[in-house]
This record gives C-alpha cells, structure tokens and sequence, in this order.
C-alpha cells in the first residue's frame, strides 16, 4: 500500500542522495510502521483462523477440544473480541449434549423397562437423572424401582412356594403326610 510506496521511493531518494539529512531516519521508520502493519495483519489472520477452527470444534459437537483450543487461544492472543461469544457457545453446546445424553439414557432404560429388566434400568436412570433432573426421569425411576421390589417379592413368595413343596414332597416320601 501506501507504506511500501513511501518506502520505494525513500530508497530511490536514499540512492540519489546518499548524505542527504533525515533519510535513513525515515525510511528506519516506514520500514518499522510496515513491519508492524504486518505483524498486525498476520495476528488478526491467526486469531480469526483460530476462532473457525474452534468454531468448527463445536460444530462437530466436540466441546471439550473446542474448550482446550479456545483456552490456548487466549493465553496465545489473549481477549480478543473473535473469541467473546465461543464461551457461550461451548457452554450451550455442553448443554445440548447432556440433554441428549440424558434422552439417549431414558430411552435405553425404557427398553430395558419393557423387558422387565428392572435391575438394568434403575443404574441407567440414575445416570440420567444425574445429567438432567427431569419428572419423566423422576417417574421412571420411581416406577423401574417399584418394577424391581415386585420382582423381588414374587421371587420371595416363589421361593418360599418351592421351599413348602419340597418340604411337603419330603414329608410325602418319608410317609409321614398322606
């Protein structure tokens, strides 16, 4: 630009005029000024690329690399203003994911509530509503719980059942019932 033409022509004034008084100074002090300039410009291409490639990180839902990045990115640049609102998205990805996982681990406890796998679906509903405290995780707990304590109590009946009859089959054989 301007700089680089102020410069050309301090160094064709400098090679006419060798001793000429000033010169020297002045094209030591367009050169810096330019230098500086494009210090400036590469930082600002830096930054703007590191703010794509974190924004990137979070278009493919990875929070945790978007994070790191983003951390390193500021201790390297600084505040800059590219990276104001990547707080706020890696924040709101984090939380999208949760309330996918927390979905994703309704639906595998339901599965396993439709099987009548009680004992497999309180641990999973746990962890879901360890994620996100919803009523439908609330409920599904209560009832995979409820779900369970019956399982347990016929097995209970059952066993005491199976206890008596092979007590009475005992008795039976021994000749002491008819």
């Amino acid at each position: 630009g301007e700089l680089q033409v102020a410069i050309k022509k301090l160094r064709e004034a400098q090679e006419l005029d060798p001793t000429a008084q000033g010169l020297e100074q002045a094209l030591a002090s367009a050169e810096a000024s330019l230098s500086a300039r494009q210090e400036a410009e590469r930082r600002r291409r830096e930054v703007t690329k590191t703010a794509a490639t974190i924004a990137g990180h979070i278009a493919a839902d990875e929070p945790d690399e978007a994070a790191n990045a983003l951390f390193l990115a500021r201790n390297l640049y600084g505040n800059e203003p590219e990276f104001a609102d990547l707080d706020q998205a890696i924040d709101s990805l984090r939380e999208r994911l949760r309330r996918e996982e927390a979905e994703r681990l309704r639906g595998e406890a339901r599965t396993a509530m439709e099987a009548q796998d009680f004992a497999a679906a309180i641990p999973i509903l746990e962890r879901s509503h360890g994620l996100e405290q919803t009523t439908e995780t609330h409920d599904l707990l209560a009832a995979a719980r409820e779900g369970l304590r019956l399982q347990e109590e016929a097995r209970r009946r059952r066993a005491a059942i199976d206890a008596a009859s092979l007590e009475i089959d005992r008795l039976v054989l021994a000749g002491r019932l008819q």
